[in-house]
């Protein structure tokens, strides 16, 4: 997974979960323990691991600005 991270543009992508990397512009929710995300035409939930719950939050307040 790390190396696939690596990879990855990291203002685009983002490690929400050991086994999960997301697109941050397909992000519909944030939830305390998942965020949904916009797959196709449908939402998905997907889990936020402890450990990457702040790093999450962090970037996504910054999107914000």
């Amino acid at each position: 997974m790390k190396a696939i991270e690596s990879q990855l543009p990291s203002g685009v992508f983002i490690r929400v979960h050991r086994s999960f990397i997301i697109n941050k512009s397909m992000i519909q929710a944030i939830k305390e323990n998942s965020l949904d995300i916009m797959v196709g035409h449908s939402v998905k939930n997907i889990p936020v691991g402890k450990s990457f719950r702040d790093s999450l939050l962090n970037d996504i307040n910054v999107m914000a600005r």
